[in-house]
């Protein structure tokens, strides 16, 4: 009787952990991550101190507000503001649909015609 017991306990621990590996939702991540060794800084920060980050590796953590269709851009919002992140020229191909998901993007701050912008080069949904 303890060995059934004992049967039954293990199988329905191994039936979990099954449970778990399977069904659980995986999150997606873009290009290499060079961007860890990276703390995400605040777009109010980026906006204000933008000599001292133009043109440098930044990264920003916050939820996509705005996702375009092609693929070509998302508008990423932390507790300071938004900034948008430009995927164009990252070659990731066709990306999930993140918007309203949290993510952190990784790249170069850079101004462009609708003012400063992260030209992205990692990013991963967290």
């Amino acid at each position: 009787m303890r060995r059934v017991i004992n049967f039954g306990a293990l199988l329905a621990v191994c039936l979990g952990f099954a449970f778990a590996l399977c069904c659980t939702e995986e999150k997606v991540h873009y290009g290499a991550p060079i961007g860890k060794h990276l703390k995400p800084v605040l777009v109010e920060k980026l906006a204000k101190h933008t000599r001292q980050f133009l043109e440098q590796k930044v990264m920003v953590q916050g939820t996509v507000e705005d996702q375009d269709t092609s693929g070509n851009w998302l508008i990423v919002a932390d507790e300071s503001g938004s900034i948008k992140v430009s995927l164009r020229e990252s070659g990731f191909g066709p990306i999930a649909d993140l918007k309203g998901k949290a993510v952190r993007a990784a790249g170069t701050l850079v101004r462009g015609s609708e003012g400063l912008q992260i030209k992205c080069t990692w990013l991963e949904e967290l």
